[in-house]
């Protein structure tokens, strides 16, 4: 009998909150402020073609010794301050440019981000704790080339064997 009323209970506890988190508005996307590298979090992914793996061993040897090496540019800048009404600067702490300022134009969740070296456009995303910036197939083979050396393997032969390479920076609300 305890049992039963302690689970009508605990069955009504949860259909009300489950029904009052439903109707609560979805509180907005704010990025101004400043947001820290998350070097933890952040990670890339390749995916590769199997044909080619397969006849490429020393390209996908070398990926796999290189994996940090690459990680390590996609940790990069440390730091990102959004400022009003469209400003955006990437702040380094290794580099000779401390700090590069560029544009942002925020979709809801959705960030675009522009600046020199990306005049074509970041995209990211925001949930308010985190923000996730996007590297696409060709900037991260950008990176695998400025790394390739004549000793390995043809920037070609990594075109072909590589279908998939993304990588993600992953940033946090920096705390003040």
């Amino acid at each position: 009998m305890k049992l039963t009323k302690f689970l009508s209970i605990a069955v009504f506890a949860i259909m009300t909150l489950s029904l009052s988190g439903c109707n609560k508005e979805p509180e907005p996307i704010v990025l101004t402020g400043s947001w820290q590298l998350d070097s933890t979090s952040t990670f890339l992914q390749i995916f590769y073609n199997p044909t080619f793996a397969s006849e490429n061993p020393m390209a996908i040897q070398f990926l796999k010794d290189n994996k940090e090496k690459i990680l390590k540019e996609i940790k990069k800048p440390e730091i990102i301050q959004f400022t009003a009404p469209n400003t955006v600067n990437f702040v380094y702490k290794t580099s000779s440019t401390p700090t590069l300022t560029g544009t942002f134009e925020q979709f809801e969740i959705y960030v675009n981000i522009k600046n020199s070296i990306f005049p074509n456009g970041l995209t990211g995303a925001s949930n308010n704790q985190k923000l996730e910036i996007y590297y696409d197939k060709s900037y991260m083979l950008g990176i695998l080339n400025s790394i390739l050396t004549p000793q390995d393997d043809s920037q070609e032969t990594f075109s072909k064997l590589i279908e998939e390479f993304d990588g993600v920076g992953v940033y946090v609300r920096a705390k003040l």
